[in-house]
């Protein structure tokens, strides 16, 4: 067990994780990707007004809409968008 701030608590296996430590340098670049790639925004955009661009044709959205269809995603799911509050 560990002792974090005075409490006691098991570890778990990603507490365990081993970083990899070759020829006297530790390597921290897997831990440093995973940290950046994180923090990125799943939709970048130019300003928080920005509407982005449309995925399917690329038009940009502030311009007006494109005609494309917006989809609906996995039609698998259509079921439980019919449920009522969805």
């Amino acid at each position: 067990a560990a002792s974090a701030a005075g409490r006691e608590r098991e570890l778990s296996a990603d507490d365990l994780a081993a970083i990899e430590y070759r020829k006297g340098e530790i390597d921290l670049w897997p831990e440093l990707r995973e940290a950046v790639l994180l923090a990125l925004p799943l939709k970048p955009l130019c300003r928080e007004d920005c509407r982005g661009i449309c995925p399917a044709c690329g038009r940009d959205l502030n311009e007006g809409s494109c005609g494309c269809r917006e989809d609906r995603g996995d039609h698998r799911w259509d079921k439980l968008r019919e449920l009522p509050g969805t």
